[in-house]
């Protein structure tokens, strides 16, 4: 009940974002015939604010995209149909998307959609399809291109809420957007996202590769390290190389994903375990699955100044990769300007 009072007193200096996650933690794991109970218990004014009138919604819904109401009245059906702790926030999201008037308040609202939908896909889609462009635009703009507009949406129907936020990064154009996107996307969706960027961003987002390898390997591995992921990307491999540049970043939960994408290919990770330093060693074998693959390994154990020396060697390589990667974002802007490249 606390939780239902938050989400909908309106009036608290919360967002629209907090709101719909207060409405998806209250509605966990009830059944619509459990959240109807909950509803009766509610005062009025709680109770119509999540009972929203359908017919309204649809009637607001089909006059911007001069799309039949009986048609949104559909989808809207479909949507009530999914478990509360995805359409009550849902629906929350879709009537502050019909009172939105900026791109940004829309974009907004998108978001909470394709976060309380993230698991429904094509009611998703099915609700992107009745709205007016502008809305549309701002929840999912789409690339130029047929065949990736295509694909962005095949990414919407698994996932909306990787769509949404990887179409704003190709949108922004956006190395470390798009970096952003991958570091809490799942795990099968990042060759997905890969596929989806153009080729100036499969360059900027990684940075420059023998930085990253520099950043990464034991004394003089450099080398060696930049071969074995040259040959991964030229098999068309490009996960072990996009971890790598997540285990090094100072981002906690870019390394957290770092870990977690080699965990799921521990051949790989036991493949890059010697070339690494020492603290990479350690945060890969802190993942059991990794430290299983790789039990047969000879354990190094480093001197304490030997792993000072690695780790200040690793930081000064971190640091000229990361000014490389603020120099890509600028070029890609510049080489991607509307009338040259754009949205692919």
């Amino acid at each position: 009940m606390l939780l239902l009072s938050r989400a909908l007193m309106s009036s608290l200096p919360i967002t629209l974002a907090d709101r719909c996650m207060a409405l998806a933690a209250a509605f966990a794991e009830t059944s619509i015939d459990q959240a109807n109970a909950l509803l009766v218990a509610l005062p009025n004014d709680m109770r119509q604010s999540l009972r929203l009138d359908r017919n309204t919604l649809a009637n607001a819904l089909a006059h911007s995209n001069h799309t039949s109401a009986i048609v949104v009245h559909q989808v809207l059906d479909s949507l009530a149909a999914l478990p509360p702790a995805a359409s009550a926030p849902a629906f929350h999201a879709l009537d502050a998307l019909t009172q939105a008037t900026k791109p940004f308040s829309q974009r907004q609202a998108g978001a909470c959609l394709a976060r309380a939908l993230r698991n429904h896909g094509d009611c998703f889609l099915a609700i992107m399809d009745t709205l007016a462009d502008a809305p549309r635009r701002e929840i999912l703009p789409l690339p130029r291109s047929a065949s990736r507009a295509a694909a962005m949406r095949a990414l919407a129907a698994t996932d909306p809420l990787t769509a949404h936020r990887l179409a704003h990064a190709l949108q922004s154009r956006s190395p470390t957007a798009v970096l952003d996107t991958m570091t809490d996307a799942p795990y099968d969706a990042l060759t997905h996202i890969w596929r989806l960027l153009p080729d100036a961003l499969r360059q900027s987002v990684p940075g420059d590769r023998y930085a990253l390898a520099s950043a990464a390997a034991a004394p003089g591995g450099a080398d060696a390290l930049m071969q074995t992921l040259r040959a991964w990307e030229e098999d068309n491999d490009p996960l072990p190389l996009l971890a790598l540049r997540m285990l090094i970043d100072d981002n906690p939960d870019r390394r957290a994903q770092g870990v977690a994408v080699l965990a799921r290919r521990p051949r790989q990770a036991v493949a890059l375990l010697p070339l690494f330093q020492d603290d990479l060693q350690t945060a890969l074998t802190s993942d059991p699955v990794i430290a299983f693959a790789s039990a047969d390994m000879p354990p190094l154990h480093p001197s304490a100044p030997a792993q000072r020396r690695r780790r200040s060697q690793r930081g000064r390589a971190f640091d000229d990769e990361r000014r490389c990667m603020a120099r890509a974002d600028s070029v890609t802007m510049k080489a991607m300007e509307p009338g040259q490249e754009g949205l692919p």
